[in-house]
């Protein structure tokens, strides 16, 4: 049997649509596989609840003091808990939050000393540091969160201010215990997520920076 070319070319017409077709349809699988694999991560905040953190941090600093290099390490521990007192039609909550224990060292610097203090040991009222560090735990502190983990509204108590910038061992440590150096402390234990759509394996970060007065400043 002999084809006509105009038959042969009309088969190939459909070939080559049926191929166009189905690439289309295969970039179409491709992009609702890509839609069902994106999500965008938001907390779901329920008032009334009650969330219990418990934050440790290691910050290194490095500096040059009278032409030597000079490092100080400095630990902090502490325990948080957040109530949720509501939840607004956006499902930003307006957040209690207690700072339940608090455990600190510090070591290095251009003298080389060895600070330590944790609220819990039996002796904490002793520790030098007591009167700067133990006025903190208990305290209570009022934010605002949003789905994505943004801080907004944030304050500290106005007698804790009060009461830490009486203490001389307050200035060793800056602006670190002052209203801004408590929020960035919050912001620093709080997880924030983008605002845009994740595939699996994405990442991304965020910077905090602290002022630690005699420890210099750093960027977490």
């Amino acid at each position: 049997m002999k084809l006509s070319p105009r038959f042969i070319a009309y088969m190939n017409g459909m070939k080559f649509r049926s191929l166009f077709s189905l690439a289309v349809f295969a970039s179409c699988l491709c992009f609702v596989s890509n839609l069902q694999a994106q999500r965008t991560l938001a907390f779901k905040f329920i008032a009334g609840g009650e969330n219990k953190l418990s934050v440790n941090t290691t910050t290194k600093i490095a500096m040059k003091y009278m032409g030597q290099d000079v490092e100080t390490t400095m630990q902090m521990e502490s325990g948080i808990s957040q109530y949720i007192d509501s939840v607004n039609t956006e499902g930003m909550a307006a957040i209690t939050q207690k700072i339940t224990r608090l455990k600190l060292s510090a070591a290095g610097g251009p003298l080389g000393i060895k600070l330590a203090f944790d609220s819990t040991a039996a002796d904490s009222q002793d520790n030098p540091l007591s009167d700067v560090l133990q006025p903190i735990v208990g305290a209570e502190f009022g934010l605002s969160l949003s789905r994505q983990g943004e801080i907004s509204d944030f304050k500290a108590p106005a007698d804790l201010l009060l009461t830490l910038a009486k203490q001389p061992g307050s200035r060793a440590f800056g602006q670190m215990f002052s209203e801004a150096g408590f929020r960035n402390m919050v912001s620093q234990g709080s997880l924030k997520f983008p605002e845009k759509a994740l595939n699996v394996g994405d990442q991304w970060k965020d910077q905090v920076v602290l002022t630690a007065g005699e420890f210099g400043e750093t960027t977490v």
